[in-house]
């Protein structure tokens, strides 16, 4: 197999086109850049400058970047019954208004006392009570907005 010489551009590029390391001359590669990267420390930004390539050109196999690209407009696609972001979760506000008048009492009680939303979600947290939306996790802001939706 030829060597390729590391100072003209014109044999790096039919090595990578051949996907060919130009430094080794091992392959043939999937994913040239990728082992330039991993052997030689080049990473396939700077290999694309040393060949004089367009960032946006594909230097792998050709079926490698058929399948890639197949596999990226397949993921992009939203899956079916999507309708985009939701704006505020009303599910989650409402569950504020199960918390039980007990917890929110307890709370009120306990800052007065002198403990920092931190500590009461703790305390909750180790008790296990229902924090409104199904689980026992209490994070110091969900305190503090329970306490305050209360309050309104």
């Amino acid at each position: 197999m030829q060597r390729y010489d590391a100072t003209k551009a014109s044999d790096w590029g039919d090595a990578v086109e051949r996907q060919v390391c130009p430094f080794c001359n091992e392959g043939p590669f999937t994913v040239v850049a990728a082992h330039v990267n991993r052997v030689h420390g080049v990473d396939k930004k700077a290999l694309r400058d040393m060949l004089g390539l367009p960032h946006g050109m594909s230097i792998c196999d050709p079926t490698h970047s058929a399948s890639m690209k197949e596999h990226n407009r397949v993921k992009g696609k939203p899956p079916p019954g999507y309708t985009g972001p939701k704006r505020y979760n009303h599910a989650a506000r409402q569950a504020m208004h199960k918390i039980t008048p007990e917890t929110i009492t307890r709370i009120l009680q306990w800052r007065a006392e002198g403990w920092g939303w931190s500590a009461i979600g703790e305390r909750l947290q180790r008790e296990r009570v229902p924090n409104g939306i199904g689980g026992t996790r209490w994070l110091p802001h969900a305190v503090q907005q329970a306490v305050q939706r209360r309050q309104t």
